[in-house]
């Protein structure tokens, strides 16, 4: 009963987690352009290259190092890679949000995918812990987390950009993030 209440806890906070994790990433899409335009004066041109290189970078940088989190993931532990990702994810998105031009914003780009793999190590820490018989389940309902956070972050980023700006879109990422690292670290806290 016990490790149930424990599955389910974690469970919850993963999945919340995940949401916020693929929201934060997907919010920029509406505007990733128009906040770089913002930053200096570019061509048509210019913006479109670097709109792409502001995600290049980071799924670039993301699959780069993504061997070396799983192997650290299988030394130091799951739960240590999610709250590394939640908090550093915390940070680069905070410092997107107060770039001061475009190089320091691919800097941070680059840094929130070399960084990131909340959801892999949630995925992973679910699929060691659920048991085996319902395994399937628990990654199935996990997997909508991230799902419906990338399909809301376009119409959540493109309303934040219409209120609060483009900075301040990011300062509200930044401020789940930090939500997310909370919560998880909290539930780490207690096992």
């Amino acid at each position: 009963m016990e490790a149930t209440v424990r599955l389910t806890r974690n469970f919850r906070v993963l999945w919340f987690g995940s949401l916020i994790t693929d929201l934060g990433n997907a919010m920029t899409l509406p505007f990733i352009v128009l906040y770089i335009q913002t930053l200096g004066d570019y061509t048509t041109n210019q913006l479109n290259f670097l709109g792409a290189a502001a995600f290049a970078i980071t799924y670039a940088c993301k699959a780069l190092v993504a061997p070396l989190w799983g192997r650290l993931a299988d030394q130091k532990g799951r739960k240590l890679m999610c709250l590394r990702a939640a908090g550093m994810m915390t940070l680069t998105i905070l410092g997107v949000g107060l770039a001061p031009n475009v190089a320091v914003l691919l800097i941070l780009r680059a840094a929130q995918g070399a960084f990131s793999g909340y959801i892999n190590n949630a995925n992973a820490l679910i699929s060691v812990t659920a048991p085996a018989e319902r395994r399937g389940q628990w990654l199935s309902r996990l997997v909508t987390g991230s799902i419906s956070g990338t399909l809301m972050g376009p119409l959540l980023g493109s309303v934040l950009a219409n209120t609060v700006g483009y900075r301040g879109a990011f300062m509200v990422t930044s401020g789940l993030m930090a939500l997310v690292f909370v919560m998880t670290w909290w539930v780490c806290r207690r096992q």
